[in-house]
């Protein structure tokens, strides 16, 4: 045999039996009894699962005789009342998501996601939308469609341009366009 299989097997022996020792030197007999206590308090403790009961609770049957939507006291209107809500602008940035919306006609402001205002939610902004939700359920406003600008509007002008409004000169290269 080669001696260093032999060395090997010579070194696993002795190390078995010098752990052995100082096992029993530093009161191994002690720590097993009381390794055999913990074991013992670990098996009183119960494990078995508590028995369903037969009858519902009153906890329970309190919540389920609550109506599911409690009354605000607003009056009734009809989905005609809706508010209007027209989506003018988005601001999509790593520190900030809010849609510009203007509100029944009043001129627009800035709304950051969960923020609401006259009875509209932000609740999520797409790169060309925004979700809201109103007192008759989520709309969902797409960016440039609508109805005229709140800006035309605001200047009695609807569905046009503001007053004193000029548009840009056509480009040099417009057909038409003599020097």
């Amino acid at each position: 045999m080669d001696a260093r299989l032999i060395a090997m097997g010579a070194a696993g022996a002795a190390g078995l039996v010098l752990g052995g020792a100082v096992w029993a030197l530093s009161g191994g007999h002690a720590q097993g009894e009381a390794l055999d206590q913990l074991d013992t308090r670990l098996s009183a403790i119960s494990t078995r699962s508590r028995p369903r009961l037969d009858r519902p609770s009153d906890a329970l049957a309190q919540i389920k005789g609550r109506p599911l939507f409690a009354s605000t006291g607003i009056p009734a209107t009809t989905p005609e009342s809706d508010v209007s809500v027209q989506l003018v602008g988005l601001a999509r940035t790593p520190a900030r998501t809010a849609a510009l919306l203007a509100i029944g006609g009043a001129p627009a402001e800035w709304l950051t996601l969960g923020e609401t205002r006259g009875g509209v939610t932000l609740r999520a902004v797409t790169g060309s939308g925004a979700t809201v939700a109103t007192l008759f359920g989520d709309r969902e406003l797409m960016l440039g469609v609508g109805g005229p600008s709140p800006v035309g509007v605001a200047q009695g002008n609807p569905g046009g341009p503001p007053a004193g409004f000029r548009s840009p000169p056509p480009p040099a290269s417009a057909p038409g366009m003599t020097p």
